[in-house]
């Protein structure tokens, strides 16, 4: 219904990306959801041999936070 009223295309005859069964899945299952929190973040990234330089927090709650990284150098 959403897709419907933002585009005003029938989601079931769409032509690209997944089929409407697919979606409607995608998007009653998506919730509720587990997340990182920035402290997480940071040690598993270390743990990959990146060192998050900045940390962009979500504009909305649903959303999702951006890290800027750098790989650490070898020894």
């Amino acid at each position: 219904p959403a897709k419907f009223f933002s585009t005003g295309r029938n989601p079931i005859r769409q032509r690209r990306g997944m089929d409407f069964f697919h979606n409607l899945i995608d998007w009653l299952g998506g919730y509720p959801y587990e997340y990182a929190s920035t402290r997480e973040m940071t040690v598993l990234l270390g743990s990959l041999g990146m060192q998050p330089l900045r940390a962009i927090p979500a504009g909305v709650p649903t959303g999702c936070n951006e890290y800027v990284c750098t790989r650490l150098k070898q020894l």
